[in-house]
């Protein structure tokens, strides 16, 4: 897991799939084992190690703007789009 060298890409990947773990889970033991480590290994992380960390969670997490898109329109927030 990450943090226990310097990390590199597959530590971040390892961490953005606890965090995945973390979000399906559902049992409170479970949970609470994972955000542990999860917050252990930020706490390691270097600066460089961090904004790499946030870009994949941020890839991983955000739907995307069409995703966006389609919501706003069917909130009203935006008009539908003209043929």
């Amino acid at each position: 897991m990450l943090g226990r060298g310097s990390g590199g890409s597959h530590g971040i990947a390892g961490l953005a799939a606890t965090c995945d773990r973390l979000i399906a889970r559902r049992g409170e033991a479970s949970g609470l084992a994972l955000a542990t480590e999860v917050v252990r290994a930020l706490e390691r992380m270097s600066n460089a190690e961090m904004a790499e960390f946030l870009e994949v969670l941020a890839g991983s997490f955000s739907p995307s703007s069409e995703a966006w898109r389609r919501r706003l329109r069917a909130g009203g927030w935006i008009p539908p789009t003209r043929p």
